[in-house]
């Protein structure tokens, strides 16, 4: 384990170190718009180093160091296969998407194509039962258990890829989501562990200005906590409304922004700047604007807290969130 602690941190010393090559050598970038905020060509590297970090911790415990598969709840070669597979192939279109800028209904369906494969060769990752805090009995899903677990997925990775859009946005939530996890984990976690290495060095170029996340690095991180936080819940016993006060802010600005846009008879999947974010940086500039939002996420997680009860948590957030996207929300779409 000390080897390949070793081992990624010079990986990532290296990427830091020798960036303004790779970026040039790889080229892609996000060029500014109407509907973007930053103002010149901006690399977009931060998912390819993070699939980097994550190719090589596979293989590494693939091939060197078989205790720690049970992390990634690798049971076998053919499940390790699957898991590498899946997570390769959504990186790439990701990736695909953030060079070209394909059509958002062809990676709907890839996304759900894939996402829909591993759970296919993978039961063991399939929600099976809720567990809810207000409940006394737990609710067994049976045979909706796939397509619930199939729609969560699919839910999240849309939900994340639409909530990144300023600098140190994503990568904040995904240091959250590893903080909670860690609070929850009965033992330590070492992929977590590993995660944090690895997106640490590229928050601090993303904080900079000089590196994004993209897509390929947005379907790639929410796929792998998507895993993770399942797992969590089916073998730590995490109450599954806890999980949904946790995960609420990203999915209720997506569906808000869907049925606003379906309202207007506009493309649901065509961007726009009417995301929290826009409305935000439109009214706070610099660093403060990012505190709000930051706050914004972490909020579910602190009424929770403050009231031990879910469904107060949520409903307090929800009234809050509505009030801040009517008091501040200009509606600017763009053309």
């Amino acid at each position: 384990m000390e080897k390949l602690i070793i081992l990624t941190l010079a990986l990532n010393i290296l990427f830091f170190l020798i960036y303004e090559r790779i970026s040039k050598f790889i080229n892609i970038y996000d060029y500014p718009s109407k509907r973007k905020i930053h103002s010149e060509p901006t690399p977009i590297m931060g998912g390819i180093i993070i699939y980097t970090n994550i190719f090589f911790f596979f293989i590494y415990i693939s091939f060197l160091d078989n205790s720690l598969r049970s992390i990634l709840m690798i049971e076998n070669i053919k499940v390790g296969l699957s898991f590498f597979l899946t997570f390769t192939f959504i990186f790439l279109l990701g990736l695909y998407d953030d060079k070209f800028d394909s059509s958002p209904n062809v990676r709907l369906v890839l996304l759900s194509i894939f996402i829909f494969n591993f759970l296919y060769f993978n039961k063991s990752v399939l929600v099976e039962e809720l567990n809810l805090s207000f409940l006394n009995e737990k609710i067994l899903l049976n045979k909706i258990s796939f397509l619930f677990t199939f729609c969560c997925i699919l839910v999240f990775v849309i939900s994340m890829n639409m909530f990144d859009g300023t600098n140190l946005q994503s990568v904040s939530f995904y240091f959250f989501l590893i903080i909670y996890l860690f609070s929850k984990s009965l033992e330590f976690n070492f992929f977590l562990f590993f995660l944090i290495i690895s997106i640490l060095f590229f928050a601090i170029k993303n904080f900079q200005g000089k590196a994004f996340l993209g897509d390929g690095g947005t379907y790639l991180m929410s796929f792998i906590f998507s895993l993770i936080i399942i797992n969590n819940h089916n073998y730590l016993n995490i109450k599954s409304d806890e999980i949904a006060t946790i995960l609420i802010f990203p999915i209720v600005d997506t569906v808000r922004l869907y049925f606003a846009r379906i309202l207007e008879n506009k493309n649901p999947f065509l961007p726009d700047k009417n995301h929290f974010h826009h409305i935000i940086l439109d009214k706070f500039k610099g660093n403060f604007s990012i505190i709000i939002i930051i706050f914004s996420f972490v909020l579910p997680f602190i009424l929770l807290k403050i009231f031990n009860n879910s469904l107060i948590s949520i409903s307090i957030f929800l009234l809050i969130y509505l009030l801040v996207i009517y008091k501040f929300n200009k509606h600017k779409v763009a053309k």
